[in-house]
């Protein structure tokens, strides 16, 4: 919740710091409302991609429940980022040298 209120407060003063009135403010948080509702979001633990193409709710919750398992290193993107380091990670495979 600490964190929460920390968020809210400094996107409050960025907002006012680059367009003042109540109409960026709106249009802040309508847009950072719809980001959370798109089916966009990935959850990634230290096992690898848990979930993909869930609402950010629905990954939240998710988290949550890996946690009480025991699951460790859990995070939540989007689903470009997980794309992006499940890329790298091919990449990196192919690089490592064998030995025979």
């Amino acid at each position: 919740m600490k964190a929460l209120k920390h968020f809210l407060r400094n996107a409050s003063l960025s907002l006012r710091a680059v367009k003042p009135g109540p109409q960026a403010s709106a249009c802040f948080w309508s847009q950072m409302t719809s980001e959370l509702e798109f089916e966009k979001w990935s959850v990634i633990s230290e096992r690898g991609r848990e979930a993909s193409g869930v609402t950010y709710e629905e990954a939240r919750r998710l988290v949550h429940r890996l946690a009480a398992e025991g699951r460790h290193a859990l995070c939540i993107i989007t689903d470009m980022a997980a794309g992006q380091i499940a890329m790298a990670d091919s990449t990196s495979e192919r690089d490592i040298p064998t030995t025979v």
